[in-house]
């Protein structure tokens, strides 16, 4: 959850550190006024800093998770807008696979997703708030 303690708009960011063979599985901005979430869509690298700048410049709302390649498994997060005084959240779920010798039962079975490392949150959204 982000909050934006300030008397105008900002972007927020967030740098999220996951576990070694973790991967996202699913990203999306939670709408305060009806509770739900509003999911992503995974799009190229490109594609989805080319959208949320777009959605940035023309005041629309935008949201973007993206794997920091140079950084191990980390994944960044960008949210635009976050009103003044407001709140918002993001829910982030992510897959780890688990060594042989954590598996309890021989009937259990992992596949690993793809994991291209990036999405895009289209922004038919109300307002949330938060800042960094």
């Amino acid at each position: 959850t982000f909050f934006n303690p300030h008397n105008k708009a900002l972007e927020g960011e967030l740098v999220l550190p996951l576990p070694e063979r973790a991967t996202i599985c699913r990203f999306g901005k939670i709408d305060p006024e009806t509770n739900k979430t509003n999911w992503a869509t995974v799009v190229t690298k490109e594609k989805a800093r080319v959208v949320f700048e777009t959605e940035v410049r023309t005041g629309k709302k935008a949201a973007m998770v993206e794997k920091i390649e140079s950084a191990g498994n980390l994944y960044k997060t960008r949210i635009y807008p976050i009103p003044p005084q407001c709140e918002l959240t993001v829910e982030l779920w992510h897959f780890d696979s688990l060594d042989y010798g954590q598996v309890a039962s021989s009937s259990i079975s992992s596949s690993k997703a793809e994991d291209n490392g990036y999405c895009s949150l289209s922004r038919r959204r109300r307002p949330n708030g938060t800042a960094v």
